[in-house]
This record gives C-alpha cells, structure tokens and sequence, in this order.
C-alpha cells in the first residue's frame, strides 16, 4: 500500500447525454502535484496538445465513466453519483491510502452535494479530510453575455478538455479505452 497526503481530483461531465451521442461522459482528473490545485487562468479554447503533455508526468492520471439514461440528461447530480465511485476505483487499482482529498467540480452543486461527497470518503482509506469546492465556467460578463472563463484549478481545466476529447472519440472506442471504469 503506498500513502499519499494530499490527493487532488478535477473532475467534469460532458453535459451531452443523449443529445448528439449515447450516454454522458464523467471525467476524474487525479494529481499529487500541488500546483495542480492552484487556481489559475486558462484560454478559453481547449489546448489538446498541451493538455497532452502534461498528462505524461507520472504523478497525473485520469479515469472515467458512461452513464446511459433519462435520468442523467442535464442533472447536476451526475458528478456527486459518479465522482465518489470513479476516485474510489483510482484509489483501490492504484492501492493508495491518502490523508486529504481535494475535489474540484465543473458546475453549479445541487444542495447537500459536498456533503454527500464528503461523507463517502471520511474514515475510508485513511482519509482524513475531504474538501469539496466547484467552478462556474460560464459567467455572465459586463456586457451581459455568457463568457467562458477558465479561472480554476489546472486538474479541473484538463478534466474539461479531456471529457471533450472522449466526447468527440467514437462510441465503439470509448467502450475499449483502458481509462474507462464502469459504476453501478
């Protein structure tokens, strides 16, 4: 078993689930890097290439899920059902034991939401200390227009452009992708 003190988590759902594709995607990205939990400024456009390089150091990873149904089109419980199951694999494939977990979640939070994360983990694995905190992406600016603002932390900005990836990837392909994890 190894031990880790602070795990931190960004995680993003598609919001597509059957509009144009089958199902919604839930991303978790997963960093023991400090400055991965820095909140920071990103361009508004998704940068592939760069999000490409930085997944190749060790310490980040990335798994996720499908989740076919009704009932997950346009929910903002997808993340608070699919988070807690899809870091509890990362932990139990990786046999990591953390102290603290951090979870950056894309979106806006249904009511008693962080609790419910928060109270799944506490006491397991030797975690300790769990926060839950969520970004708004899209904000109204001055002029009154929605903007896209990419202020967060960077495992929740790759979290984004890593669901977009796996959402324009074709359906058969995601089925076999080595990062898919299957929840109940």
């Amino acid at each position: 078993m190894k031990y880790n003190e602070v795990l931190l988590i960004g995680a993003d759902d598609s919001n597509h689930a059957g509009v144009n594709k089958q199902g919604e995607i839930n991303t978790i990205v997963a960093s023991f890097l400090k400055e991965d939990g820095i909140v920071s400024n990103f361009p508004n456009r998704r940068d592939f290439e760069e999000t490409k390089k930085w997944l190749k150091n060790t310490e980040r990873d990335y798994r996720f899920t499908l989740l076919f149904g009704e009932s997950y089109r346009h929910s903002s419980s997808n993340l608070i059902y699919s988070v807690p199951l899809l870091i509890e694999k990362f932990l139990e494939e990786k046999d990591l034991d953390v102290k603290t977990i951090k979870i950056f979640l894309d979106g806006p939070l249904k009511k008693g939401g962080r609790e419910e994360i928060r109270n799944f983990f506490l006491g397991k694995r030797g975690i300790e200390n769990v926060v839950v905190d969520n970004f708004i992406k899209k904000n109204k600016g001055d002029n009154g227009r929605t903007a896209k603002h990419m202020v967060c932390p960077p495992v929740l900005y790759y979290a984004d452009v890593i669901s977009n990836i796996l959402y324009h990837t074709e359906m058969g392909e995601s089925l076999i992708h080595e990062k898919l994890r299957l929840i109940k």
